[in-house]
């Protein structure tokens, strides 16, 4: 008698224990307008509203600032890789001072620059500021842009 005492204890518990885990939640599906720096971008799935947060599917999101998204399932990891070899890239192209205003532009200039930045020969930089217009403007203006945020700071 008292083990099965025992066994119901047990499953009562572990049922509020699983109930608390697990529960029907309403959502609501929408597409969700996102503007980084100031320039629409479009997420390819939906986003989920859920008791005012917004949650963003993390791959559409990744991919659309430019970053490889990898699962490993045996740890139960999201890698974002947003350049790869990153480490010595990332770094000598951030001691160049255009390289943040072309960051703020757009994803893809900064990836069409970085081994410009890593050779550090501009000979293309005429082609680049052709091609894209708003870094056409950024080129233009660097040292206005450089000393205006210098003096606000």
């Amino acid at each position: 008698m008292l083990s099965i005492g025992m066994i119901g204890i047990f499953t009562m518990s572990g049922s509020a224990w699983a109930e608390d885990q697990f529960r029907n939640v309403e959502v609501f599906f929408q597409r969700v307008n996102i503007a980084i720096n100031g320039q629409q971008a479009n997420l390819s799935k939906d986003s989920i509203l859920y008791e005012g947060s917004v949650y963003v599917p993390l791959r559409s999101l990744s991919e659309m600032l430019g970053a490889q998204v990898g699962w490993d399932n045996e740890t139960g990891t999201v890698h974002l890789d947003f350049i790869k070899d990153n480490k010595n890239t990332l770094f000598t192209a951030s001691q160049k001072g255009i390289y943040q205003y072309v960051a703020i532009q757009n994803n893809q200039i900064t990836k069409d620059l970085i081994p410009m930045f890593k050779n550090t020969e501009f000979d293309n930089m005429k082609y680049i500021v052709e091609r894209y217009a708003a870094l056409s403007k950024i080129v233009k203006n660097i040292d206005d842009n450089t000393m205006s945020q210098t003096s606000t700071k």
